[in-house]
């Protein structure tokens, strides 16, 4: 049914013949050597049996016959379905004509070894004569380095490999017989006349040479594939006819170029195999969180966070750190210095205190020194803030929170593997009786769909689900709705200055709290993995009453006519101001966003009269109308695509038992997580108190409005609701001026109904963006439909007053900023709450 294939990069992997002549090649003569090099890791033995295989087994001439191989006997269907033809296939390989290929490590499962095995392995059958080891960075050279050293001073290992133990040196030496020599490739590359490139010269065809990082190979160190100049240096070095080489195997554990899996691996033991065998951390990964107001509360939660994990894990004398990636080194000191101004003024830690809790790690930075150490146990830093440079061959095991800072950390598939793998290495002494360590990656919420597909790598179906009304719901209910007669009525409005500022009594503020508690959720990347909610208090900056009457009456002070104006307002009557505005708004405090809007406020000295001929439509009711939820069969539908995109699904348990016979199937696959769509199993279906099946949500706001009603805590207070159709289910009459003052009349739906106790709220949901107002269109047209709609409400509920109801409808415009304080309105089953509830977007649209 599906139109497209579904591919992963397991179905990618070359499959290496075991049709192997052993009197060609023999893998039992190293049996005990690799079994006593790899332990327990079969993984590590399987990679060097199937590299061995490949090299020494004479079966390939080179890469392309392997390739070619796979492609004929039909037993890689994948890679028809990605390249099409054998010539597409062939040219995306970078070395057709040698016997080479990748090996696909996980990051933290013990690449070092797997090399190490097969270089001794090829010196010792006597294939090639030296081993050459490149890698990208001098930190990932001087690991390898001392891992080889210590495997060949091994005396137990040299002798089960019955040859002569490899050598073990730098580029500092030349190449000679019997040596395994680990190189950064900069040295190589930058230094034509080295002592390696003379050695190596006409000796290719002898020579294995083993590229850790492979990816670099293929990508410049931005990773932007369209820079032959830069990127091909290292490929250009392995093809070069100077040196005829004929043996290349790389190691990597994201073999990507940019999102495309490499075309020439060989086998693969993937993240997801990794974390399952418990052979590193499991990883865990936002896949929903609340919004937050300002940069000071992400950083409380990211500290929330981690203090979380420092209790979990003190008791086994680790102290955990936290990765903050940037995207430049100049970034990275500005993140840094706003995150140590952070924990000076909420921790009361002194510059000296915090300095020894941070650090900044960059090519430019003068504190790299204090890397060295990092993983002792004495340590005190719980904070790198990094830049590429910590991406690969930075091996601390005390990582437990990683958080991209900015989206280019997670960009690409291998961006986002390269910032994975800085944490996914175990602790040394970690207990497994204390359960699989887990790393947070704190990504923004839009990322979780790349990082999920990192380890799926499954293509989009075009396949559609709908949304239906279950007609025995017992949360059906009705609305009342008003139809209207539109009549233009043409006058001239002069808009001057305000001789009395605060003419209502009051500024109108959106409702505030001291503190808001936030939700996120988290995901693991295993099979079946746990979904975790985890919730924390953030605490808002506030002001006094006094603080705030003293810095609105300053202010007067500051413009023409200042003594008139302080006269006219004192700080007394300020207060009293003030006080009202609180009461109005429904709030007890006064948090940054409210002072704003006191400031505002007395923005209106300075404006100048004007008159303006505006053409109106009337509001004139005609005949009011019962809705019945029910009477509507199909309120949406979705996608498969769409749900890869920027829409989301809502589902409980019951859902399955409300969908056709020919929605079943891609139901069951949008139920797999292996496909990565953006679907929310709500557990508790007495928490999802809608009439509808499932629910749609078209954009990212609305998703998080949908699971704030779905929350256990905001469930218990709400009766029902629905999310509204696009279009036919409760339309809304509204006109509006665009900027020519021509006025322009339509309809629009609701987004929300919501029924708790006798008050329907109805919310239209919009993002954060909006409240800025940048686009003067689409600012005047939504301000329009907030004018219309509280008028229509207004005539709604003073019609239901008539027949003696005590139902009443609440309107509001509102964005996740606000979500909070509406969800503790309807909480607190008070109806003047709600009533009086005000939105940080319904306060733009009184401006």
């Amino acid at each position: 049914m599906s139109d497209k294939i579904a591919i992963k990069n397991q179905d990618l992997v070359l499959r290496v013949s075991h049709d192997v002549d052993p009197s060609v090649w023999n893998e039992d003569k190293y049996f005990q050597f690799v079994n006593r090099l790899c332990g327990t890791r079969e993984y590590q033995k399987e990679a060097i049996w199937t590299a061995l295989r490949y090299l020494l087994g004479e079966q390939y001439e080179n890469l392309a016959r392997l390739a070619q191989e796979n492609w004929q006997n039909g037993s890689n269907e994948a890679l028809v379905g990605k390249f099409r033809t054998f010539e597409s296939f062939r040219d995306k390989l970078s070395f057709p004509d040698k016997l080479a290929g990748s090996l696909d490590l996980a990051t933290g499962t013990g690449k070092s070894y797997v090399l190490y095995g097969i270089a001794a392995i090829m010196l010792a059958e006597g294939k090639v004569d030296r081993v050459l080891v490149l890698c990208p960075s001098t930190t990932i050279e001087d690991g390898l380095l001392e891992k080889f050293r210590e495997l060949a001073s091994d005396t137990e290992l040299a002798s089960l490999l019955g040859a002569a133990v490899p050598k073990i040196i730098n580029g500092s030496e030349s190449v000679v017989a019997g040596a395994i020599c680990v190189e950064n490739y900069h040295q190589i590359l930058e230094n034509a006349t080295s002592s390696i490139r003379d050695s190596l010269t006409g000796k290719g065809a002898r020579t294995l040479v083993l590229n850790d990082e492979a990816h670099h190979v293929y990508s410049n160190e931005n990773g932007d594939p369209k820079k032959p100049e830069t990127i091909r240096k290292w490929k250009a070095f392995l093809d070069s006819p100077e040196f005829g080489f004929r043996y290349i195997i790389g190691v990597s554990g994201t073999c990507y170029i940019k999102d495309s899996y490499f075309p020439d691996v060989l086998y693969r033991y993937s993240l997801r195999q990794a974390i399952e065998n418990g052979y590193v951390k499991s990883v865990q990964y936002i896949v929903k969180a609340d919004d937050l107001r300002d940069k000071s509360q992400k950083w409380q939660l990211v500290v929330n966070k981690h203090n979380e994990r420092v209790d979990e894990v003190k008791g086994l004398g680790i102290l955990p750190i936290t990765i903050v990636v940037a995207q430049k080194t100049r970034s990275c000191d500005s993140i840094a210095a706003e995150f140590k101004d952070f924990l000076k003024e909420t921790q009361g830690l002194s510059d000296e205190q915090v300095n020894e809790k941070v650090l900044v790690a960059h090519s430019k930075s003068k504190e790299n020194y204090r890397l060295k150490g990092i993983d002792n146990d004495d340590n005190k830093i719980e904070w790198v803030f990094s830049v590429s440079m910590l991406t690969e061959g930075w091996d601390v095991k005390r990582v437990f929170q990683i958080v991209p800072h900015e989206e280019r950390a997670f960009n690409s598939k291998l961006l986002i593997a390269q910032v994975m793998g800085r944490g996914l290495r175990i602790p040394i002494g970690w207990h497994m009786s204390a359960g699989q360590p887990k790393v947070v990656v704190f990504n923004h919420e839009s990322w979780a769909g790349a990082v999920q597909g990192l380890v799926n790598d499954v293509l989009e179906f075009d396949k559609k689900i709908v949304c239906r009304n279950v007609p025995e719901s017992e949360y059906n209910f009705e609305l009342l709705n008003v139809k209207y007669d539109p009549r233009t009525k043409t006058k001239t409005v002069t808009k001057k200055p305000v001789d009395n500022l605060f003419k209502k009594g009051y500024v109108a503020l959106a409702t505030a709290q001291e503190q808001e508690e936030k939700y996120i959720e988290f995901d693991e990347l295993v099979s079946g993995g746990v979904s975790t909610k985890w919730k924390t208090t953030l605490r808002n900056k506030t002001y006094s009453i006094d603080e705030m009457a003293q810095t609105m009456f300053d202010r007067l002070g500051e413009v023409d006519e200042a003594e008139t104006y302080q006269q006219e307002y004192p700080i007394e009557k300020l207060k009293s101001i003030i006080k009202r505005s609180l009461e109005e708004s429904g709030s007890s405090v006064i948090t940054d966003e409210s002072r704003q809007k006191l400031l505002h406020a007395l923005n209106t000295i300075r404006q100048k009269t004007v008159e303006i001929p505006e053409a109106r439509f009337e509001i004139v009711p005609t005949n009011f109308t019962e809705i019945r939820t029910s009477d509507y069969a199909k309120y949406d539908s979705v996608s498969a695509s769409s749900l890869h995109k920027d829409k989301y699904l809502f589902v409980t348990g019951e859902t399955a038992n409300h969908i056709s016979s020919e929605e079943k199937e891609f139901y069951g696959e949008l139920s797999d997580k292996l496909n990565s769509f953006n679907v929310i199993p709500i557990a508790n279906k007495y928490e999802f108190k809608t009439p509808l099946n499932l629910v749609i949500a078209d954009s990212n706001p609305e998703a998080r409005f949908i699971e704030m009603l779905t929350n256990k805590d905001t469930a218990l207070f709400i009766d029902k609701w629905i999310k509204s159709a696009h279009v036919g289910f409760y339309s809304i009459n509204y006109s509006w001026r665009s900027e020519s003052h021509h006025s322009k009349i339509s309809n629009f739906n609701p987004d929300f109904f919501i029924v708790t106790g006798n008050r329907i709220i109805v919310a239209e949901v919009k993002g954060d963006e909006k409240l800025r107002g940048d686009d003067e269109y689409d600012y005047l047209e939504n301000k329009g439909k907030n004018v219309w709609a509280k008028k229509h409400f207004e005539i709604i509920n003073e019609e239901l007053e008539k027949r003696g109801s005590d139902v009443r409808y609440k309107f509001t415009f509102i964005t996740p900023k606000s979500f909070g304080a509406l969800a503790e309105a309807i909480k607190s089953e008070n109806v003047d709450k709600i009533d009086k509830f005000t939105s940080e977007l319904d306060i733009v649209f009184q401006q």
